[in-house]
Order: C-alpha cells, then structure tokens, then sequence
C-alpha cells in the first residue's frame, strides 16, 4: 500500500498505513451546521455558532412566520441588511460562507429579534491542516 511509514503523533495508530486514510478522511469531509430558525421561547438566544469556511449552515424553522436578514450587528435596529429569505412558514435556506469573518443574521418579522430570534456566526479560515514538518517520504510527521 505504502512504501514507507509516516508518524502522526496526535494518532494512536500513528504507525499504520490506514493512518494517513484517516487524517485525510477527517480533513477533506465537509460538515454541516443546522439552525433551528424559531424565536427562542422563555427569553432564550440563538447565540453564536462557529464554522469554518465552506462550511454550509443551513437555517430550517416550520411554525409561525419567519425570514432571514443578513445585517451588520444583531441590535434588531440595524438598517438595510440583505434579505436572504422573504416572510414565509417552512423557511428552509443554506447559506455557505465563503470568507472567514463574522457575520450575523436576524428576523426582523415582528418582534422576533428583540425576542431572541438572531445569530452571530464566526466563520474561521478553512484550513484545518498545516504541515509542520515532512517526513522520509514528503509526508508530514505531525499536524
């Protein structure tokens, strides 16, 4: 399979070849992040939620009327924003962010952000991988 060993220290198989198979299985699979888009009941918050880049984030909400604003800040008086999805009950929309940065969304349907209805989502750069050094066969040792 492989012609040479390579260590991941992070690993407990780190001397296996299906070592490598691993990391990059782990590496390369996309993940998903799912918002339930309803207005928290009891005063609760959406808070935040942290995704690497590409990482799609989809918003689903299935009872009262909801949209999806994307604005500047969460003080549910930002002005102008752009609005994702129009006023609807089966709100269902994915949203994958291509920039790391940090990003916030709203509904601005009634008082729905004032009662708890947004999100901050900080958005990290993709890489979840960086080399530090190489091993005998131009593989990295250790991530």
């Amino acid at each position: 399979f492989f012609s040479c060993q390579t260590s991941f220290p992070l690993l407990p198989m780190a001397s296996h070849p299906l070592a490598l198979l691993i990391v990059t299985a782990l590496v390369v699979s996309a993940t998903s992040v799912t918002v339930g888009w309803t207005t928290p009941r009891y005063g609760g918050s959406l808070g935040e939620q942290t995704v690497a880049v590409g990482t799609p984030v989809t918003f689903t909400g299935n009872s009262d009327t909801h949209n999806l604003v994307q604005v500047n800040d969460t003080s549910c008086t930002a002005t102008g924003g752009t609005t994702l999805v129009a006023p609807t009950a089966n709100l269902d929309y994915t949203w994958t962010p291509t920039a790391a940065g940090t990003y916030y969304f709203l509904c601005s349907v009634g008082s729905h952000c004032s009662s708890g209805q947004k999100i901050k989502i900080i958005v990290n750069a993709a890489s979840a991988y960086t080399p530090t050094s190489s091993g005998g066969c131009g593989l990295p040792t250790h991530m």
